[in-house]
């Protein structure tokens, strides 16, 4: 008999095959170690590593333009246009509230609906961390 014609018992795929599925609780623990070998090798390397804080602050001339990494540099650059309190907290809230629920989005709207405001939303993002690195 040839390899492929092989069968277990009872006509069932043999263990490691496709159609094996893990269990909740042995992907759970699986996970659960992964987190703490994950977690303890972030601690040693914050440990071991010197941390990149830049110079120290100039007291006395103080800071010419305050400058916020990239990551924000968008939500800053809005903040020129709109009050602080609307372009740093209301309108991030509202995209991350969205982005949040697009899962429960997706079973009551059609996606021609949510799909055009979730690439938009993406895309004015990119466009306002583009230009807020450039200026």
């Amino acid at each position: 008999m040839e390899p492929e014609e092989q069968t277990h018992q009872d006509d069932q795929a043999p263990p490691g095959g496709p159609d094996e599925r893990t269990e909740r609780g042995e992907l759970v623990a699986k996970e659960l170690i992964c987190l703490g070998a994950l977690s303890v090798a972030l601690l040693v390397a914050a440990l071991i590593l010197p941390a990149a804080l830049g110079p120290p602050p100039d007291v006395v001339g103080g800071p010419k333009r305050i400058e916020a990494p990239w990551l924000f540099a968008g939500i800053q650059y809005l903040m020129r246009f709109v009050p602080a309190w609307l372009g740093g907290l209301v309108i991030p809230a509202v995209a991350l509230l969205f982005v949040a629920a697009l899962p429960w989005l997706a079973r009551f709207v059609p996606r021609y609906v949510y799909l055009p405001a979730f690439f938009g939303l993406l895309i004015a993002g990119a466009v306002l961390t583009a230009i807020g690195l450039s200026h």
